[in-house]
């Protein structure tokens, strides 16, 4: 059955939302009661797997089984969340001339730069503009995916209202949170149990998305975690580090780079033996070694730079999206028990330059900020048009 995880006014659209999920492994249901006060929501499990007719079959049986588990709930009209990777995002600048030129310039670069571009379902905006150029953002994603999918709701009864991707959502949620967020550019920062979303927002709109395979489930106060332990990325972090300790006439190897049982089994909290744990924390050059913190919440923040760590890594290396606006602001989704974090990272200003911020400045709606892609889905028709399908 379906919980509930609001209890005020809700100004939206009817009808319901419904995420597809790979990162939760779920598909998720969300609606409004009739009285428009609350929110109920429920996930179904389901193996990630490829779009296929496989994947279709199975999400109308899953969606039918919804229905008929809750036919209190009417589910003929939905707005779908589909996930990141499934949508391209992109920036492509042209000169500045008269309206109708630019246009067609601006067509013979799309399809110069996507020799498929027949196939797939692309939508342009307009970004900024000075004297030389224009620039414009790009979306899209396989015009037989989205074709797919409506098909799949279609074929239960359920008309699609519109369709995005993930991020896109959770932007859209924290706007609706917190409306002076409307407009602003800042990176957004969704930090769940078992994974990390990022989004890139300038002035209000949704330009760019990652994600990272661990959340506030590593923020222990016993054990520090580093990258390795927590996805396994070895090879091109030691690439990075080797180039820079061969300007310092040193050298790092493979060795010490853990197998995914071993991370798997450090994560979990399973007893290892200390040669696991010394190559888990193997050698790394001086610039990056850090002191063992004496407290609990010292040890919390340490892990939680492997968070900021991201955070900074995406700003610095997205440098055609940052350019558009000064990124000054961090908004991080995270439980109020761990907001200390933010407050810490923040005494560090003056090395990374951005302000780290919570997303609501008071504890209400936890089960909301929770589940902030799916409260955003009902705000599909007031922000970020420029990405809904």
């Amino acid at each position: 059955m379906f919980e509930n995880i609001l209890g005020k006014k809700i100004a939206t659209q009817s009808g319901v939302v419904i995420s597809i999920d790979p990162l939760a492994e779920n598909i998720f249901f969300c609606a409004v009661n009739d009285d428009m006060t609350e929110l109920e929501a429920d996930g179904v499990e389901y193996t990630p797997k490829a779009f296929d007719q496989m994947f279709y079959d199975e999400l109308e049986k899953v969606i039918l089984t919804k229905q008929e588990e809750n036919p209190g709930v009417s589910m003929n009209k939905a707005a779908v969340i589909l996930p990141d990777q499934l949508f391209l995002m992109d920036l492509i600048n042209i000169p500045v001339i008269h309206r109708k030129a630019m246009q067609h310039s601006l067509s013979l670069a799309v399809e110069a730069i996507y020799n498929n571009a027949e196939d797939l379902n692309l939508m342009t905006y307009s970004v900024q503009q000075t004297k030389q150029a224009a620039t414009f953002g790009i979306v899209g994603a396989r015009r037989d995916l989205i074709e797919n999918v409506r098909r799949a709701f279609s074929n239960k009864g359920i008309a699609v209202t519109g369709v995005t991707f993930a991020s896109n959502a959770m932007v859209n949620g924290a706007m609706a949170l917190n409306p002076k967020l409307k407009g602003d550019t800042f990176l957004l920062v969704d930090v769940k149990e078992k994974y990390t979303r990022f989004a890139f927002v300038v002035r209000g709109v949704t330009m760019g998305y990652y994600d990272v395979p661990f959340g506030y489930g590593i923020l222990s106060t016993s054990r520090m975690f580093t990258d390795d332990m927590l996805f396994n990325h070895t090879s091109g972090e030691l690439l990075v580090l080797n180039a820079k300790e061969r300007a310092r006439a040193k050298q790092l190897t493979m060795e010490g780079a853990l197998s995914d049982e071993e991370r798997e089994a450090i994560l979990n909290g399973e007893t290892v033996d200390e040669e696991l744990l010394r190559r888990a924390s193997r050698r790394r050059p001086k610039f990056m070694q850090r002191p063992m913190p004496e407290t609990d919440t010292g040890v919390v923040y340490e892990n939680f730079r492997n968070i900021i760590k991201w955070t900074l890594e995406l700003i610095n290396n997205n440098p055609n999206i940052v350019s558009l606006a000064k990124l000054e602001k961090v908004y991080v989704n995270i439980p109020r028990e761990y907001r200390f974090v933010l407050e810490r990272a923040n005494k560090n200003k003056d090395q990374h330059g951005v302000t780290f911020l919570p997303l609501l400045a008071d504890a209400r709606n936890t089960e909301i900020t929770a589940n902030l892609e799916l409260y955003g889905g009902f705000y599909m028709d007031q922000y970020n048009e420029a990405n809904i399908f």
